[in-house]
C-alpha cells in the first residue's frame, strides 16, 4: 500500500543527533520519504512502530531550545496534518533527591493539578531570588496516552517493564551502536550540591573525591521509570542549588530545553532519559545510553496504545487554537507568566506612549477611518509585492502635507494581522513622539505587549540599570539592542512594522533610518515607512528598488489619490447632511465643488468640512464658495478670524503657548502657563467651543490641546509669528519660563509626597504616592529649555537670569526631589548641563555681566551636586536632604544655601571652610579587581573599562549609568572602540580577537583565535575609512603579518608580511592615512593606501606596550612597563630625531586638550606636558593610585582606573568653569595621605588610623581631625594600639617601631627583624610581650626588659602558611593563632610556647577574638562569625551576617562587648543567645551606629547612604563615624544622635602600667634571632599589673560613653579592642532577632541591627 502524508498520526521529535539515531534504530519498519509542504525545512524519518505510522523530526544541528522546538513542530504539523499528538523523546537532567533518580533512569511527564506535566520557568533574576517564576504550561497529553501509561505501570508492577528487552534487541540489530556509547556506562558519580566543578576539563578527575555522595547500590542495573513534573527553559540547568530548590518548591524532577516550546503548538508527552544531574559536573558520557533508554520506553508505550484510540483523538491542528486559548487563560491566572508585577513595572517604565491609543486618537481626531479612501492600496502592485514577500520587505510611502499618508497607514495597519503588527506615529509637536528613542520605546512596548515572552529582553537591561536605561543620553543604544534582540527571537519576516511621518522625527532620525535599513537587510522584519519626499530621507532609501517606493505625490498616482479624496469627500458630505439636513441638489453641489478644488489634499477637505459644520444649510453654498481654495489661504483666513475675535488676546496667548511648548498640554497645564479663565479651566466643553469658533488651528482631544496638523504649526511659526508673538519668540519663551518658575515656587517643598523615611526606595513605593501635583509636571521638566531658548542678547534674558538665580537658591533641592519622584533624574542632569553651557556662552558674549558671575558659579555647583549624587537621589528621593547635603563640600554653594535642611541629629566634626569640589566629578563602582583599561568612544558618548579579572563595563559618561557588563575568559590585553562606536574590540589572554556590539556588549563575532602555542598576543587598531562607517580593523600577529578586516562581514580584506618578528604594537592615525606597527626594537610607518611603502624608526624599548597618535597626527607616543612615556614628531624626519621622554616615574599617558600629552606618575599626579619643549604646563593631584587614563574627545573629561577598582571621572576644564572654584581644589582642601585604604578607630575611639595602598599611614585625633597628629612614612603592613599613649607599627622590610601619641608625637627606635613579611602583631595583656606573625608561618616572641630597655626575640614555626590572626586570653596565660593554609585554631601556652590543643573549623579563619570570660574564641570569615568553646572545642554559635550573597570585607574586623553578650563589627551587632540579661546590650545596640552595604545605620534604622567615593574606607565607634574619600582629599567624621543618645563620651578613669623604651645612642636596637628556639627565660609576672584594656601596650586615662565593641585595631588583621562599659540604669525593650537553638549550636542571624 502506498502511504501518503495523511497516514501518519504520531509525531516524534528529537533534539540531538544522538537521540535521532536511537529513535530510528527502534523503528519496526522504515518508509520512503514523501514530498513536503513548501518552506518546510525539516528532514523527516518515516516508519512504523507497532500499528502506528510515525514521523520523526530532529532539531537542526547546533540549534536548541524552546523556539527551535516550536518551529520544528509547526512545520511537522503543516506537512503531516493527520498527526494527533507528539512524543518529545531524548535526554534530560535529573534531580537526584527526587525519588533517588540516577543516571540512565527515565522520567515521563505526568499531569499535575495545575499543569500538563511540563512547566516553563524563568532562569533569570527571579530564580536567583528564590522565587519560582512560572511562565508557561504544557497542555495535558491525550487521554489515550495517559491510559496507556497506567497500563504500562500496572504491567511493570507485575512483570517489570518491557523496554530493557527492546534496548537489547536494538543493540543486537545495530552492533556498532554499542561502541558508540549506547551501552550502559559503569560510573555514576553524584557530588554534593554545594560543590562546584574544579576545572575546565570535561571529566571530574580534578574534583575532590571527598565531595562524592555515596548512595546504596541498586539490586539491578535496569533503569527505573519516574513520573512527575518536568521543567523546561531556554538554557541548560547547571546549578545544583537551584535544581534542588525547584524540586522542593515545585516538584520538578527533570530539566530540559524543548518541551515548553511546544505548549501552544503540539499536544505532547515528554519522555527523558537522565544523562546528568543538572550541576556543574555535566559531561556527555551518559547521553547516548539515556537517549536509547528514553526511546525504548516510548516504543513500549506505542505498543500499548490501541490504533483505534489514536484515531479517535482530534487532529493536533484542530486543537491548536483551543490550546492557545486555554494556555493564555492559565498563564494569566498566574502572577508569573512573564506578566509578573516586575514585568508590568518594567513595561510601565518603558512606556512613553501606547501606539495603539495614538492610532485611536488620530482616527478620532480626523473624523474616523474611511475604508473607501484607502482600499485602493490593496490592489496596488507595490503594496502587493511587499505583502507577498516573506522576509526582506520595505515599502517607503511618500506624500505632500495633507495627502492622507497617516490615514492610509491606519488603514494598512487594520488590514494586517494584529498579533504580528507594531507601529508608531511621529508627531513633531509632541516631545514624547518626535524622537527615534520614543519610536523604539513605542515599538518595543507594542511587541512586548503582544509577545509576553519577549519581555525578558527588556528586563535584562531594566533589572541592571533601572528606568534610566530608557531615558539617559545613551538610551538609543540600549533600546536598539533590546529591539534587535527581540526581532532575532522572532521568525524572519513574521513582524510587520509601520512607522508614520518619519519626517517629523526631529531627534535621532538618521539613527532610526539606519536601523531600518540594517534590519531590512538582515531579514529581521517587514517595514512600511511614510514621510514627506525629503532628499535627506531619500538618501537612506537609495539602495532599495523602485518597486519599494510608493510616491503619492507622483503624477502616476494622481488619479488614485484624486479618487481616494473623492470618496472621502462623499463621506464627509453625508456626515454634513446628517448634521445639517441638506437638500439632495445641495449635497451634490457641495460634493462637486469640494472635488473640484481639493487638489488631492485630504487635509484641506477636512478643515473646510469642519468649518461647514457650523454653517446653516441655506447658506452652505455661499459660504463654501467664499472659503480659501488652498491650504495656505485657509490658514491665513483662520488667523484673520482669530485676530478679529472679541477673545483675541486670550486666543493669541493660548495659540502662542501651544506653539512654543515642547509637548502638548492638558487643560491644567495650560491654565498654569496662561491666563486661562477659571470658567474655561473647569469646563472643557466651553474651551472646545471657543477654539472651534475662532481658533481652528487647535483641537482638544482627551483633555489635550494639539494642532490639527503639523503644517498648521509650521504656518503659525513662519507666517503668523508677528501677530501671535508681538515680542518675538523670546517673549513667549520668557513668559513660559517665568510662569513655570512661579508655579514651582508656589508648590515645591520638602516631602511633597510625604516621603519622610531616609531609606524609602523608589522601586518599592507605589507610583500613586509619588506623583506631585500634575500641573507641575510640565514646568518641572521644561523650565530650563524655555530659559535657554531666550536669546541672551535680549533684555528679557536679564530678567529671566534674576528669576533663575532666586529659584535655584531657594528651591533647587526641592526640584530635585520632584524630579526623582517623577523618575526624571537623568533628564534633570541634561537640563542642568544644558543650562550651564547656555550661561557659559552668554558670559562670553555679553560684556555687561559682572565678573565673577554668581549665577554661573551657582549653576556649576548645582551641576556638580547633581552629577555626584544623581544615583543616590534617583533611588532614594529623601537622601537629597541627607546624603547629598552631608557629603557635599562645606563650601558648596548648594550646601550653604540649604544648610537649614541638614539633619539636626548629625554633628560634623570636620573643619568647615576648607572644602571645595575637587577635580573628581564622580566615582563609579562595579569592578572587583584592578582597573587597567579605560577608553572613550570617538564621540565621547561611551566609556569602557576593563579589570584584570576579565570584566568589561560600558557606561554613559554623562549620566554614569552602566549600560552593559560582560565577563570574558581572562584578562583583557587590548580594548578599543571602532570608529563609529557601534562595536568594541577586545583581545583576551587567549589571543581571541572579539567584536562586541555596543551598548549591549553582546558578542557580534569572533574574528580570530590564536593557536595555544603562540606566545605573543595580537595587537589591534581601527582605521578611519570613508566607505565604512565603523572603519577597518587592523590586527598584528605573532607571524609578523598585519591583517585588515571588514567589520560588517568579518572578512579579512588584506594581509601583508610586515615584520620578521611578532607585531606587538599597532596604531592608526586619526585621519586614517597612516598605520604604525612595532616589533622588537623598531617601528614601521606606512600609508594605509599603500601598505607596502614604509619607513623605519629605530631605538624602540622592548617593554613598550602602548602606542598612540596625537589627534592632529603630528605626534606618535609610546610607553610600557618600566619605560616612561616618550614621543616623536612625525613631521620632522622621525627616522633620525631622538625620542623625547618624561620623567622616569611617569607610567601612563593620553593626548589631551590642545594635543598636550597628559601623563600620570606613580604618585598619582596628573601632568600636562608641552611636547615641543618637554616641560610641564600644569599638574593636578589625583590622590589615588591610577594606572589607566583616557581623555574624552572634547578634552574636558579624564577617566581613570587603578588599584581601588573604581573608575573616576575628572573635570579637566574646572579652572575655566567659574571664577569661584579654584583651578586645583585638591591643593587647598584638607587631605589625607594618598588613598584611604583602611580607617580604624583606636580602642578608646579617640584616634583614627589610616593606612593606604602606598603603605603610608597617618594618625588623626577625632577631636581635631583637620591635620594628622602623626604621619608615618614607609610601607606599613600592620599596627596595634596600646591605649591612647603608644602605637606600634610594622613595616616592610621586617621592622617594628613604637610611637608615643599621647602628647607630642614622637617615635622610638626602629627594631629590625630578620627578613620576613609581617602579617599580624598583638601585645600580651601586660604589654611586655609582643607576638609578631609573618608570611612563612613563623611566630616571633619579642620581650622588653624595662630596666635596660633591651629586647629579646624567639621564634617558632606555628603554621604551614602565613600567620593571619592572634588573640590573647585576658589573663595572658594562653593565646590562639590561625593561618592561611589550615582551617584550624591553635591554642598555645604563653609561658612555655607549647601547643596545648587545636580546634578544627569548617571555614578558613580571618580574625580571632577571645571572649572576656576566656571561655570562648570567635573567628570571622567572609559570611559571618563562628564561636567555639575553648574547653570542649565544640561550636557554640554561628552568626550568619546578611551580605546579600557576597563576602563583606567589613566583617573581617570585629570585637566582643565588654560583658561578652554580643559581637560587633562596623557593619552590625549580634546578640549571643544564653549570655544572660540582654536588655542593656539591646539598649546599647539600638543607639550605636553601624555601616552595612553602603548604609549608615543607627540600630535598625537606615540613615545615610554613603556615596561610592566614600565607600572605600570607613569605621564606626559608638555613635561616631569616620569616612575617607577615595581620593584622599577629605576625611569626614561626624556624630549621630538621632535617638536622643548621649553626644559626649562619659570618661572613665583607669590606671595602667606603661612600658617605656628608652632612647639608645643609636636609633636602632639590634635584635639577634637564633635559628632554633631559645630558652624562654620565663615570662614576666602579670599578677600585679593593673589594666584598663586587655590588649594595649600602654594605657593612659581612658573613657567612653558608647563603649560598644569595635573592630580590632590592626590595619589588615590586627589586634582586638575590647572595652569595659558602665551598665546603664535605664533598660530598653527593643526586640532583637535571635533564632532558636538547633542541637547544641546556637545560630544568630542579623536582621538589620542584630
Amino acid at each position: 500500500m502506498v502511504l501518503t502524508r495523511e497516514d501518519y498520526t504520531i509525531g516524534w521529535i528529537s533534539a540531538l543527533p544522538v537521540e535521532l539515531a536511537a529513535a530510528r534504530a527502534l523503528l519496526d519498519e522504515k518508509h520512503d520519504d514523501l514530498p513536503l509542504e513548501p518552506n518546510d525545512t525539516n528532514v523527516y524519518t518515516l516508519g512504523r512502530i507497532g500499528r502506528h505510522n510515525v514521523v520523526i523530526a530532529c532539531l537542526p544541528v547546533g540549534l536548541y531550545g524552546l523556539s527551535e522546538a516550536a518551529s520544528v513542530a509547526r512545520d511537522l504539523l503543516r506537512s503531516f496534518p493527520s498527526v494527533r499528538f507528539g512524543l518529545l523523546v531524548g535526554i534530560g537532567g535529573g534531580v537526584p533527591s527526587a525519588g533517588d533518580i540516577r543516571l540512565g533512569d527515565v522520567v515521563v511527564s505526568q499531569p499535575g493539578p495545575r499543569h500538563g506535566g511540563v512547566v516553563q520557568y524563568d532562569f533569570g533574576k527571579t530564580i536567583q531570588n528564590a522565587e519560582f517564576a512560572l511562565t508557561g504550561i504544557l497542555n495535558n497529553p491525550p487521554r489515550a496516552l495517559l491510559s496507556a501509561i497506567s497500563l504500562i505501570r500496572s504491567n511493570a508492577a507485575l512483570m517489570g517493564y518491557g523496554f530493557p528487552q527492546l534496548l537489547e534487541s536494538m543493540l543486537e540489530a545495530y552492533p556498532r551502536m554499542a561502541s558508540n556509547g549506547y551501552e550502559r556506562p559503569s560510573e555514576d558519580v553524584l557530588f554534593e550540591a554545594e560543590y562546584v566543578h574544579e576545572s575546565r576539563a570535561q571529566d571530574c578527575q580534578a574534583c575532590s573525591q571527598e565531595k562524592i555522595v555515596h548512595r546504596p547500590p541498586r539490586a539491578t542495573l535496569e533503569p527505573v521509570v519516574h513520573y512527575g513534573t518536568i521543567g523546561s527553559a531556554n538554557q541548560v540547568m547547571k546549578s545544583a542549588i537551584i535544581r534542588d530548590r525547584l524540586w522542593k518548591d515545585q516538584g520538578v524532577m527533570c530539566f530540559e530545553m524543548e518541551a515548553a516550546g511546544l505548549m501552544n503548538d503540539f499536544p505532547c508527552l515528554v519522555i527523558r532519559g537522565i544523562c546528568d544531574y543538572c550541576d556543574s559536573h555535566k559531561n556527555k558520557h551518559w547521553q547516548a545510553y539515556s537517549s536509547a533508554v528514553a526511546a525504548a520506553y516510548a516504543k513500549e508505550l506505542l505498543y500499548t496504545v490501541p490504533q483505534t484510540a489514536v484515531q479517535r483523538i482530534p487532529r493536533a491542528n484542530d486543537l491548536i487554537n483551543a490550546v492557545q486559548q486555554q494556555t493564555e487563560l492559565l498563564i494569566n491566572s498566574y502572577t508569573g507568566s512573564r506578566q509578573t508585577a516586575s514585568d508590568e513595572e518594567c513595561l510601565q517604565a518603558l512606556r512613553i506612549t501606547d501606539p495603539e491609543n495614538d492610532k485611536k486618537r488620530i482616527i478620532q481626531l480626523k473624523g474616523g477611518l474611511l475604508k473607501k479612501a484607502y482600499e485602493w492600496i490593496e490592489a496596488n502592485d507595490k503594496f502587493k509585492l511587499w505583502k507577498e514577500q516573506n522576509e526582506r520587505a520595505l515599502l517607503w510611502i511618500t506624500g505632500l502635507p495633507g495627502q492622507g499618508k497617516t490615514m492610509l497607514l491606519c488603514g494598512i495597519i487594520d488590514s494586517l494581522p494584529t498579533k504580528s503588527t507594531i507601529y508608531f506615529f511621529f508627531q513633531a509637536t509632541d516631545t514624547r513622539l518626535n524622537s527615534g528613542t520614543s519610536a523604539l520605546r513605542g515599538l518595543i512596548f507594542m511587541l512586548a505587549t503582544q509577545r509576553r515572552e519577549l519581555v525578558q529582553h527588556i528586563r535584562a537591561k531594566y533589572d541592571e540599570a533601572g528606568a534610566s536605561i530608557f531615558e539617559d543620553t545613551n538610551s538609543w543604544f540600549a533600546l536598539e539592542s533590546i529591539f534587535k534582540n527581540m526581532l532575532n527571537d522572532m521568525p524572519p519576516g513574521e513582524v510587520n512594522i509601520v512607522v508614520d511621518a518619519i519626517d517629523e522625527c526631529t531627534i535621532d532620525r538618521d539613527r532610526l533610518l539606519d536601523l531600518i535599513i540594517r534590519c531590512n537587510s538582515d531579514h529581521m522584519a517587514k517595514w512600511i515607512v511614510s514621510s514627506r519626499p525629503w532628499a535627506e530621507i531619500e538618501i537612506y532609501f537609495e539602495g532599495i528598488s523602485g518597486e519599494a517606493r510608493l510616491a503619492l505625490e507622483a503624477r502616476e498616482n494622481e488619479a488614485i489619490i484624486t479618487d481616494a479624496v473623492s470618496r472621502y469627500i462623499e463621506q464627509k458630505v453625508v456626515d454634513l447632511n446628517a448634521l445639517r439636513s441638506y437638500k439632495a441638489e445641495t449635497m451634490t453641489e457641495v460634493s462637486t465643488y469640494l472635488k473640484a478644488h481639493a487638489s488631492g489634499t485630504f487635509l484641506w477637505v477636512a478643515l473646510i468640512c469642519a468649518r461647514l459644520e457650523h454653517v446653516n444649510s441655506w447658506n452652505i453654498l455661499k459660504v463654501l464658495k467664499q472659503m480659501p481654495k488652498t491650504l495656505e489661504d485657509l490658514y491665513k483666513g483662520m488667523m484673520t478670524q482669530l485676530l478679529s475675535s472679541e477673545d483675541a488676546e486670550l486666543l493669541q496667548q493660548i495659540l502662542a503657548t501651544v506653539t512654543a511648548v515642547y509637548r502638548p498640554l492638558d487643560i491644567s497645564e495650560l491654565a498654569t502657563l496662561t491666563d486661562l479663565p477659571e470658567e474655561l479651566m473647569n469646563s472643557p466643553d466651553q474651551l472646545t467651543k471657543l477654539m472651534q469658533g475662532y481658533c481652528d488651528f487647535l483641537v482638544l482631544r482627551n483633555g489635550t490641546i494639539q494642532f490639527v496638523h503639523a503644517s498648521a504649526q509650521e504656518y503659525v511659526f513662519s507666517q503668523g509669528s508677528e501677530q501671535i508673538f508681538p515680542q518675538g519668540i523670546n517673549g513667549i519663551h520668557e513668559d513660559l519660563f517665568q510662569r513655570s518658575i512661579s508655579a514651582m515656587s508656589a508648590k515645591l517643598k520638602r516631602g511633597m509626597c510625604n516621603i519622610k523615611q531616609p531609606d524609602t526606595y523608589m522601586e518599592q513605593a507605589s507610583k500613586e504616592s509619588l506623583v506631585p501635583t500634575p500641573d507641575l509636571l510640565y514646568p518641572c521638566l521644561h523650565w530650563s529649555q524655555h530659559f535657554c531658548a531666550i536669546d541672551y542678547e535680549a533684555n528679557l534674558w536679564l530678567n529671566a537670569r534674576w528669576t533663575l538665580q532666586n529659584f535655584l537658591k531657594n528651591y533647587y533641592i526641592y526640584w530635585l526631589e520632584a524630579m526623582s519622584l517623577t523618575r526624571h533624574i537623568t533628564q534633570a542632569i541634561t537640563m542642568i548641563d544644558t543650562l550651564f553651557e547656555s550661561l557659559s556662552s552668554a558670559k562670553l558674549s555679553r560684556q555687561d555681566l559682572v565678573a565673577p558671575d554668581a549665577l554661573l558659579s551657582f549653576v556649576y555647583d548645582a551641576q556638580r551636586f547633581l552629577f555626584t549624587f544623581a544615583g543616590i537621589i534617583e533611588d532614594f528621593p529623601a537622601q537629597v536632604y541627607y546624603s547629598a547635603l552631608v557629603f557635599s563640600p562645606s563650601r558648596s554653594l548648594i550646601k550653604q544655601a540649604f544648610r537649614a535642611q541638614l539633619p539636626e541629629w548629625l554633628t560634623l566634626k570636620t573643619l568647615e571652610g576648607e572644602d571645595y569640589w575637587s577635580h573628581c566629578l564622580r566615582a563609579f563602582q562595579g569592578h572587583a579587581d584592578v582597573v587597567h583599561k579605560v577608553i572613550f568612544s570617538d564621540d565621547g558618548k561611551l566609556l569602557a573599562s576593563a579589570s584584570r579579572d576579565g570584566v568589561v563595563q560600558l557606561r554613559d559618561p554623562s549620566s554614569g549609568v552602566m549600560l552593559a557588563m560582560l565577563r570574558t575568559s581572562g584578562p583583557i590585553a587590548h580594548l578599543k572602540f571602532c570608529v563609529d562606536g557601534s562595536k568594541l574590540c577586545s583581545v583576551n589572554a587567549g589571543g581571541h580577537i572579539e567584536l562586541w556590539s555596543c551598548p549591549s556588549l553582546s558578542l557580534n563575532m569572533t574574528l580570530f583565535k590564536q593557536d595555544d602555542n603562540l606566545q605573543t598576543l595580537p595587537s589591534i587598531a581601527f582605521i578611519q575609512d570613508g566607505e565604512l562607517s565603523n572603519g577597518l580593523l587592523a590586527t598584528g600577529h605573532d607571524d609578523g603579518t598585519i591583517r585588515l578586516w571588514d567589520l560588517n562581514t568579518g572578512a579579512c580584506q588584506q594581509k601583508i608580511n610586515a615584520h620578521s618578528g611578532p607585531v606587538t604594537l599597532l596604531a592608526a592615525s586619526k585621519s586614517g592615512k597612516l598605520l604604525v606597527s612595532g616589533s622588537e626594537y623598531y617601528l614601521k610607518v606606512r600609508e594605509v593606501k599603500d601598505l607596502r611603502q614604509e619607513y623605519i624608526i629605530e631605538g624602540l624599548p622592548s617593554t613598550v606596550d602602548t602606542l598612540e597618535f596625537s589627534p592632529d597626527d603630528k605626534w606618535l607616543a609610546f610607553s610600557g612597563f618600566g619605560h616612561a612615556p616618550s614621543w616623536i614628531k612625525l613631521t620632522d624626519s622621525p627616522q633620525i630625531q631622538p625620542f623625547r621622554t618624561c620623567q622616569t616615574n611617569d607610567r601612563s599617558f593620553a593626548f589631551g586638550p590642545d594635543h598636550g600629552l597628559i601623563c600620570v606618575t606613580d604618585a598619582a599626579v596628573l601632568k600636562v606636558l608641552d611636547m615641543e619643549e618637554v616641560e610641564i604646563r600644569r599638574t593636578v593631584s589625583l590622590g589615588g593610585d591610577e594606572r589607566a587614563i583616557a581623555i574624552s574627545p572634547d578634552g574636558k573629561r579624564l577617566a581613570s582606573g587603578g588599584l581601588s577598582s573604581a573608575i573616576f571621572l575628572w573635570d579637566l576644564d574646572v579652572a575655566q568653569n567659574t571664577n569661584q572654584v579654584p583651578a586645583d581644589p585638591s591643593s587647598t582642601a584638607r587631605s589625607c595621605p594618598s588613598l584611604n585604604h583602611s580607617l580604624i578607630f583606636s580602642p578608646s575611639g579617640n584616634y583614627i588610623m589610616s593606612m593606604t595602598p602606598h603603605k603610608d599611614a597617618a594618625l588623626f585625633r577625632v577631636s581635631e581631625p583637620s591635620e594628622p597628629v602623626l604621619t608615618i612614612h614607609g610601607r606599613c603592613v600592620d599596627y596595634t594600639f596600646a591605649g591612647d599613649r603608644y602605637l606600634c607599627v610594622g613595616y616592610i622590610p621586617a621592622a617594628i617601631q613604637v610611637f608615643s601619641i599621647s602628647n607630642n608625637p614622637e617615635s622610638r627606635p626602629c627594631l629590625y627583624l630578620e627578613p620576613c613579611i609581617i602579617t599580624v602583631m598583638r601585645f600580651s595583656p601586660n604589654d611586655q610581650l609582643l607576638l609578631v606573625g609573618d608570611g612563612a608561618g613563623v611566630l616571633r616572641f619579642l620581650e622588653w626588659d624595662k630596666a635596660d630597655n633591651q629586647c629579646r626575640a624567639k621564634r617558632r614555626v606555628v603554621n604551614n602558611g602565613a600567620v593571619i590572626a592572634i588573640a590573647f586570653k585576658h589573663n595572658g596565660e594562653q593565646f590562639v593563632t590561625a593561618g592561611t593554609s589550615e582551617s584550624i585554631i591553635k591554642i598555645w601556652c604563653t609561658g612555655s610556647r607549647d601547643l596545648i590543643s587545636s580546634i578544627s573549623t569548617n571555614v578558613l579563619p580571618g580574625v580571632l577574638e577571645i571572649s572576656p570570660s576566656g571561655l570562648d574564641v570567635a573567628l570571622s570569615h567572609p559570611r559571618g562569625f563562628v564561636v567555639y568553646d575553648l574547653q570542649s572545642k565544640e561550636q557554640k554559635y554561628e552568626i550568619i551576617a546578611d551580605y546579600n550573597d557576597r563576602p563583606s570585607p567589613l566583617s573581617r574586623q570585629f570585637s566582643y562587648s565588654a560583658d561578652g553578650k554580643y559581637i560587633k563589627s562596623k557593619d552590625g551587632a549580634w546578640l549571643l543567645d544564653g549570655a544572660g540579661d540582654n536588655d542593656g546590650a539591646k539598649d546599647e545596640i539600638s543607639q550605636n551606629v553601624y555601616i552595612k552595604e553602603r548604609w549608615i545605620y543607627q540600630g535598625s534604622e537606615k540613615l545615610l547612604l554613603i556615596p561610592p567615593e566614600y565607600g572605600i574606607a570607613a569605621d564606626t565607634y559608638g555613635q561616631t563615624v569616620v569616612l575617607g574619600h577615595g581620593l584622599g582629599t577629605r576625611l569626614m567624621i561626624f556624630d549621630i544622635h538621632r535617638k536622643g543618645s548621649r553626644t559626649h563620651r562619659q570618661l572613665e578613669d583607669q590606671q595602667s602600667t606603661v612600658l617605656t623604651i628608652k632612647k639608645q645612642s643609636s636609633s636602632v636596637c639590634a635584635i639577634e634571632e637564633p635559628e632554633q628556639e631559645e630558652d624562654d627565660g620565663g615570662i614576666p609576672d602579670e599578677s600585679n599589673t593593673t589594666r584598663s584594656d586587655d590588649q594595649t601596650l600602654a594605657v593612659s586615662t581612658v573613657s567612653s560613653t558608647n563603649t560598644i565593641l569595635q573592630p580590632n585595631a590592626s590595619g589588615t588583621g590586627g589586634q582586638n579592642r575590647k572595652r569595659r562599659k558602665r551598665k546603664r540604669k535605664r533598660k530598653r525593650t527593643d526586640s532583637e532577632d535571635v533564632l532558636a537553638v538547633e542541637s547544641n549550636k546556637k545560630v544568630c542571624r542579623n536582621s538589620g541591627d542584630s
